[in-house]
C-alpha cells in the first residue's frame, strides 16, 4: 500500500514506468479499499463516525462523500506470483519507502507520498 496516494492519481502512468524503475516484471498498482487485519477496521470506524458528524442520513452525498474520503483506500501493488512477493516487497521498501534527507520518495509518474 501507498500512504498518502489519491484516486487521482494517474494509474496508467504510474504502471507504463513502475516496471522498468523497479526491475519487477509484471508489477502493477490499483487504487482501491485496503483490507489489513487489525488495521482496516479501526479507520473504517473512523469513516464511519464522521460520515455521521457529516449528516446522520446514511443515503445522503454529504454523508456517503465523507464517509468514503474517510476509508482506508490506497493504491496497492501486484505482482504476477507469489513467488517474487517478497522481492517486490524488498524492492519497493528500498525504492520507495522512506524519505531521505525529509524529500518524500518521488514515483516514477512524477507523484510523491
Amino acid at each position: 500500500m501507498a500512504v498518502g496516494s489519491t484516486e487521482n492519481q494517474d494509474l496508467q502512468l504510474l504502471n507504463e514506468r513502475l516496471e522498468k524503475e523497479t526491475g519487477i516484471k509484471g508489477i502493477e498498482a490499483s487504487f482501491q479499499n485496503i483490507n489489513q487485519y487489525g488495521v482496516s477496521s479501526e479507520f473504517w470506524k473512523i469513516a464511519n463516525n464522521k460520515a455521521l458528524k457529516a449528516n446522520k442520513d446514511k443515503t445522503t452525498r454529504d454523508h456517503l462523500r465523507t464517509k468514503y474520503g474517510w476509508a482506508p483506500n490506497a493504491i496497492a501493488f501486484y505482482v504476477p506470483t507469489l513467488e517474487i512477493e517478497n522481492l517486490a516487497r524488498k524492492v519497493m521498501l528500498h525504492k520507495f519507502g522512506k524519505a531521505v534527507e525529509g524529500i518524500d520518495p518521488i514515483w516514477p509518474d512524477g507523484s510523491s507520498m
